[in-house]
């Protein structure tokens, strides 16, 4: 965590995640399930596999539809093959707001509030570096800081 700072001299790199958990476009949703549930997060960043530019963000709320299949007659069976086939880049958001590391956390703050998400990923000229969190916030405000 951050060393003592004033507020308004914390930038997102001083808070961000830089062990990210990252899934590529053509991986199943039960892949998602999985690594959401293991590593108890509740947003993976899409990469290509190529170059790690960000192309997505799947969120637990975008898997939470596939639950509903259960509830629409499908049966844990159906569902669970339904989610085998069904591909990320079919359930994940292309329109993704992300931040340079550089940015105050205030600003961070802002974004977050005002665009209703709960993480922004850390990006340089487009590939994938970190994640903030409203956790991350959370543990500062915990710290006292």
């Amino acid at each position: 965590m951050p060393e003592a700072k004033p507020r308004s001299d914390l930038h997102v790199r001083d808070l961000m995640t830089t062990e990210v958990f990252t899934l590529e476009q053509n991986q199943s949703v039960t892949e998602v399930d999985a690594l959401m549930e293991a590593k108890e997060v509740h947003h993976i960043p899409v990469v290509e596999e190529e170059d790690g530019l960000l192309v997505g963000l799947v969120s637990a709320r975008d898997v939470f539809a596939n639950a509903l299949l259960r509830a629409a007659g499908y049966g844990s069976r159906g569902a669970e093959r339904l989610k085998q086939d069904l591909r990320i880049k079919e359930v994940m958001s292309t329109e993704v707001r992300s931040i340079d590391p550089g940015v105050s956390v205030v600003e961070a703050v802002k974004i977050m509030r005002e665009s209703g998400i709960g993480c922004l990923p850390v990006v340089i000229h487009g590939k994938l570096i970190g994640m903030l969190t409203a956790n991350d916030l959370l543990e500062l405000i915990a710290q006292g800081d």
